[in-house]
């Protein structure tokens, strides 16, 4: 599905295809898929939150841009206040692998990416959800830890309103 989405927006400019899909999570950062753009299941990823999972998994890979489509898996009810996102209960697994991403921390010897972008049509059913959404996307870019004791529900939206202004 996504793959159609992004060959609708984007052109390849010869026969040979930009986009992949990734038959196998394991197989995503190999030396031959470093170009492009590689599409990855967030429901493979979640299996490789664990440290021990991750021993069959590429070192070094640094995507510059990362797509997760379908976002409302990635949720959370926990209140994730100064409380750490791989211990958290009421947390998902999928919402545990994007912030591991997206913090640098999924693969060994990665980095975060430049670009997040995070898609759903299917709205959050609490406002606890949406907030840990928002600390998805603004740790370690906008705000430097958004899951610091300081930043709470009540006061996320005010800190996420002096970040729009920027």
């Amino acid at each position: 599905m996504l793959k159609k989405k992004l060959r609708s927006v984007i052109k390849d400019s010869s026969d040979e295809s930009i986009i992949s899909v990734v038959d196998s999570f394991r197989e995503y950062g190999d030396r031959t898929s470093q170009k492009g753009i590689r599409i990855a299941s967030m429901h493979a990823a979640k299996r490789y939150i664990e440290r021990g999972d991750k021993k069959y998994l590429p070192k070094g890979v640094k995507p510059n841009i990362i797509i997760i489509d379908e976002c409302h898996h990635c949720a959370s009810n926990a209140g994730l206040r100064g409380e750490s996102v791989e211990s958290a209960s009421d947390t998902t697994q999928a919402y545990k692998a994007a912030y591991q991403m997206i913090a640098g921390k999924f693969w060994d010897e990665s980095e975060a990416p430049e670009l997040v972008i995070l898609m759903s049509a299917t709205p959050f059913r609490s406002a606890n959800q949406f907030t840990n959404l928002l600390r998805l996307l603004t740790h370690k870019t906008a705000l430097e830890n958004a899951y610091a004791k300081d930043i709470g529900q009540k006061n996320f939206s005010e800190q996420y309103q002096k970040i729009i202004r920027l």
